[in-house]
């Protein structure tokens, strides 16, 4: 299925439903919709910002949300990391790599040895 993901402001989003959203957007073609939330005072609070994925290929420019047309942009999800070897493309637990920079920075400390990572001596 052809789809695409696109970000989206307004100030009406912080308060309204997930599935109010989908039901306002519907003749935008959206399939979905996912709030992005921030911590604030160890609470997670919802921003004014929606992720969307439309039905269509092509992002649309802008979208119409209670009389007002607000701007879409392409939605760039981050890059996945591996904690162990610090390649890209996978998580820790998935990871195949001979080269498991986190055990080596472990024995290395366990050994009372200093290390250097990017021109630093770390203990």
């Amino acid at each position: 299925m052809n789809s695409c993901r696109g970000v989206a402001s307004h100030r009406d989003f912080v308060d309204m439903d997930l599935t109010e959203i989908v039901d306002c957007m519907a003749d935008h073609d959206v399939i979905e919709a996912r709030k992005i939330t921030k911590m604030v005072d160890g609470t997670r609070r919802s921003t004014s910002s929606v992720i969307f994925t439309f039905s269509d290929a092509k992002l649309p420019e802008r979208v119409h949300v209670q009389y007002e047309s607000v701007p879409v942009r392409p939605c760039i999800p981050k890059t996945l990391r591996c904690f162990n070897c610090q390649l890209y493309g996978h998580h820790g637990n998935a990871c195949r790599s001979s080269l498991n920079l986190l055990g080596y920075m472990r024995r290395r400390r366990s050994l009372g040895g200093s290390m250097h990572i990017l021109g630093r001596e770390v203990p």
